[in-house]
């Protein structure tokens, strides 16, 4: 039993993430058929996510979970699906499209990549320095540090004092920092 049930875990775990790899490159190919027919980048991504998460439940309802029992009926579990995994890529989506994609001007297929920019911000929250440490090309990677130094973060503040080579820092001040930050650019 204890054999079977850790087999059927991983066999589990494989099939949903392949599935989800599957359902990358589906998503992608919408948002390119659909941006390449003139829709709009905020509806053609919303519509591809939709179509994925659709298409991700399908195979999921007869691959991945087609062993449990007893099963919830269909629109339920499509439901929590969509809560735990639609949703959440959705909106994260809508909020970062129309910030990057229109300043960045992105194609539709590259700009669904994920940039990995290190910044360092100053004690007035300006970006005084940035690095790229996971980009797609060197003209797009360009764009997206340029957009990046653009950018105004509140900076962090000390709770108590801190005496360093620097000299002394009183608690409340403002202090630089190096931070990570995961960009996602959406195209027009």
């Amino acid at each position: 039993m204890g054999r079977r049930y850790a087999f059927q875990n991983v066999q589990r775990f494989f099939r949903f993430n392949l599935i989800g790899l599957v359902g990358i490159v589906f998503q992608l190919a919408i948002l390119w058929i659909l941006t390449q027919l003139g829709v709009g980048y905020l509806a053609a991504s919303s519509a591809a996510i939709m179509l994925t998460v659709v298409h991700n439940f399908g195979w999921h309802w007869v691959w991945t979970w087609a062993d449990r029992m007893p099963r919830l009926p269909p629109a339920i579990a499509f439901a929590r699906f969509f809560m735990a995994n639609g949703l959440v890529s959705l909106m994260s989506n809508l909020a970062l499209m129309p910030l990057v994609a229109g300043r960045l001007g992105l194609p539709p297929v590259p700009s669904d990549q994920i940039f990995i920019v290190e910044v360092r911000i100053d004690e007035t929250g300006r970006v005084t320095e940035n690095c790229m440490l996971r980009g797609v090309g060197p003209e797009v990677d360009r764009r997206v540090l340029d957009a990046v130094r653009g950018w105004r973060f509140e900076p962090p503040r000390l709770t108590t004092a801190v005496d360093s080579r620097e000299g002394r820092w009183p608690a409340g001040s403002a202090v630089p920092i190096f931070m990570t930050v995961t960009v996602q650019p959406k195209k027009r």
